[in-house]
């Protein structure tokens, strides 16, 4: 294993030790226990982390998933820049209970490029299309999104309405 290897997940944790001083209230970087998954080694970020503009102001956004520092539950997080400074905005949490409090994270997250998505349904819509991708419903992103999936299993994307200046949910699979 080369130097830069081994030391690649100390750089991450220490990447997101920085952002977690400024993290929410109660939420902290997860250990490197926590991103020991072997599908995470593909990702210099171990998919707990994606920066982007992801609400089109010219300026960066950090998503990352936290860990609550008192129980085990999970969440993503996005540091959003706004015209006056950053707020911090919870997307999704899966609270897996106090039993759980050291264990890894369960999703994983990375940035989708603007373009244009075939999804099955906004959050919240009862009837979904999940179906061949040719017959979904397209949205045509203009910012980048964030990608939170499960390895293998369901996927959705966070993307920012300009409209609505707020994220809004699609899912890819369920």
């Amino acid at each position: 294993m080369s130097m830069a290897a081994r030391w690649l997940p100390y750089a991450l944790l220490a990447a997101m030790a920085t952002a977690a001083d400024a993290s929410p209230p109660g939420w902290r970087a997860p250990s490197a226990a926590e991103l020991a998954d072997p599908e995470r080694k593909a990702s210099t970020t171990a998919y707990a982390r994606a920066v982007a503009d992801y609400n089109g102001d010219g300026r960066d956004d950090t998503a990352v998933l936290l860990k609550r520092r008192h129980d085990g539950a999970q969440a993503l997080w996005v540091h959003l820049s706004a015209a006056d400074g950053a707020i911090w905005l919870k997307l999704a949490e899966i609270d897996l209970g106090d039993e759980h409090r050291d264990a890894p994270l369960i999703m994983a997250i990375d940035t989708a490029k603007p373009g244009v998505v075939a999804y099955g349904c906004f959050d919240g819509d009862d009837d979904c299309n999940f179906g061949f991708e040719a017959q979904r419903p397209k949205l045509r992103l203009k910012d980048p999104a964030i990608n939170y999936y499960k390895f293998g299993s369901a996927a959705s994307l966070f993307f920012w309405s300009r409209s609505r200046q707020k994220f809004l949910r699609v899912w890819l699979s369920d």
